[in-house]
């Protein structure tokens, strides 16, 4: 049986991660692929034992606010929802499967080296890989996707989460934002490895959105 594929989609938040996974679920339901999503962190201990309420709680504010907790201690968190999910995940790759994640490594280094000075970044950045590769030894994905809107919308669409009570110390602070951008910029340029970007400098329909990502898929895959 040929092993399925691994594909992350991955962005700032309100970037439109969620609805262009499931335009892309969609698509591959179409072609006869089976696939397991998942929607990272997880916010609960049925969920993910043990680390899903303490993300929780850190995502609520409970331990203080970003500043108040090291980023190495909350990429540990984060890195052990992903170690709970491993097994489920290799499972389904070797059932020929494909797997479709809302946020996987990427975003540890995105969301907690931005609260870094630039000069540590790169140690950083290979502090994660190892730690979640080469200890935890979580599966690798085969594409990872950025997706990089223009700034004006994510802004646009956290305000509505604050409005309606839904955004998290992450989405709280828009300086905070403007860096893990820049963070993600920098691991464009510097992670070669199995990552695409998709940059929008205007805002564009999201289905010429999924026409562009399934044509990195056909490119690849079909």
């Amino acid at each position: 049986m040929r092993k399925g594929k691994f594909i992350v989609i991955e962005g700032l938040d309100g970037c439109g991660k969620s609805t262009q996974i499931d335009l892309l679920t969609g698509a591959l339901h179409n072609k006869n692929i089976n696939t397991l999503t998942i929607h990272f962190p997880r916010r609960s201990d049925k969920e993910s034992p043990l680390w899903g309420t303490m993300i929780k709680k850190f995502l609520d504010g409970y331990y203080g606010n970003i500043d108040n907790v090291h980023p190495e201690l909350v990429a540990l968190l984060f890195a052990g929802d992903r170690y709970n999910a491993a097994d489920e995940i290799n499972t389904n790759l070797n059932l020929g499967n494909w797997i479709i994640c809302d946020r996987y490594v990427l975003s540890n280094i995105a969301y907690q080296g931005a609260k870094l000075p630039y000069e540590n970044w790169d140690s950083f950045y290979k502090w994660i890989l190892k730690t979640e590769y080469e200890y935890f030894k979580i599966p690798k994905p085969d594409l990872q996707i950025i997706l990089s809107m223009p700034f004006q919308f994510i802004e646009n669409n956290l305000k509505i989460r604050k409005q309606n009570f839904e955004n998290d110390i992450h989405e709280q602070s828009m300086t905070f934002m403007k860096n893990v951008e820049k963070m993600y910029d920098w691991i464009i340029e510097n992670i070669q490895d199995d990552i695409k970007s998709l940059r929008y400098n205007e805002i564009k329909n999201i289905n010429d959105i999924h026409k562009d990502i399934m044509q990195m898929l056909d490119n690849q895959y079909f």
